[in-house]
């Protein structure tokens, strides 16, 4: 039977569910306390959260937040899952999270929920080799403005070939 105080926290986790950009599901069986702390304080950073709650309510504030219509919940939530609830950049909390599972044996990224699709343990980790939004947005910038710095070159050239050959007349006119 549900009770008040459960659908109250699946209000909260379909409310965290519809703003979230990416949710990284992991398996923290063995983690110490300390070491949950570690990565929430790291994924506050970033403006993701961490969130530990029962398989059976996340499922259904998954449902309810419409993110897993065409997904398999049983076979997704499968054992005990910690979410991850990322807001802002996509691909930080992943590195942070893939770095924490290379550095604690016994923490494992199972897999994502993004744009209704779920990412594999292996997809989440190509994610986090990404660079970041606001990197990929600098190097755009960078290429669309090189093109213009070649013509720019281009178009002083002659104007400084001109001021060469007077700075030569003028040298020779002075010798």
């Amino acid at each position: 039977m549900p009770t008040v105080k459960k659908e109250a926290k699946v209000e909260e986790l379909a409310e965290k569910v519809q703003n979230a950009k990416i949710m990284i599901l992991t398996d923290t069986r063995g983690l110490t306390v300390s070491q949950i702390q570690g990565i929430r304080t790291d994924l506050r950073k970033l403006n993701a959260e961490f969130n530990v709650a029962k398989n059976t309510l996340t499922k259904l504030a998954v449902k309810k937040g419409g993110a897993g219509a065409t997904l398999d919940l049983d076979a997704i939530f499968a054992g005990p899952t910690t979410v991850a609830f990322a807001y802002g950049d996509e691909t930080s909390p992943a590195k942070v999270l893939k770095k924490f599972a290379s550095d604690i044996e016994s923490f494992d990224i199972k897999g994502a929920i993004f744009q209704g699709t779920f990412l594999t343990r292996e997809q989440v980790e190509e994610l986090a080799t990404l660079p970041s939004k606001e990197a990929l947005l600098g190097k755009l910038v960078g290429m669309l403005n090189s093109p213009l710095y070649g013509l720019l070159n281009v178009a002083q050239a002659k104007q400084r070939e001109l001021l060469y050959a007077l700075k030569a007349v003028a040298a020779t006119k002075t010798s």
